[in-house]
């Protein structure tokens, strides 16, 4: 009796480990998420080294690094007034300056010149951007004939 409980047991344990491997066998799709060692070296950016802004609607907000690359924050919320307001901040969730996903910092503005207490709005989202999305916010060289 025991042996014959030895062996259904040892069976039902063979059987949940074929499971398991077969499931994790099947999780993968072959040769198309091997992770990439060249990954992107501007996913975050420093906080306090921003040079520029635009405003793209109330929930969104590009941010140009010095460092020439942008960045667009999606916002949580409605920013209302942020895309009259002269200046704006970012602060840090984390102690970190730096800034690489969502709910690390809040952006922080103050709409009509000051006028009105200091907003705060979530940072939700964090993308770079590159190529064509990014050259109307980066500095680009432009191609032309060298001076005598």
């Amino acid at each position: 009796m025991k042996a014959s409980a030895l062996a259904a047991t040892l069976v039902i344990c063979a059987l949940g480990f074929g499971a398991i491997g077969a499931a994790s066998a099947m999780s993968h799709k072959p040769g198309g998420d091997k992770p990439s060692l060249k990954g992107d070296s501007y996913t975050c950016f420093d906080a306090d080294m921003i040079r520029g802004y635009q405003s793209v609607d109330e929930h969104k907000l590009i941010v140009t690094s010095d460092f020439n690359q942008a960045y667009e924050l999606s916002l949580g919320g409605a920013c209302i007034g942020l895309d009259t307001s002269f200046t704006i901040g970012i602060r840090s969730r984390m102690g970190s300056s730096e800034i690489c996903g969502p709910f690390d910092a809040d952006v922080v503005y103050n709409d009509m010149g000051g006028l009105r207490q200091t907003q705060a709005c979530p940072v939700t989202g964090v993308r770079h951007l590159t190529g064509d999305e990014a050259a109307p916010y980066v500095v680009t060289k432009k191609a032309g004939k060298a001076r005598p």
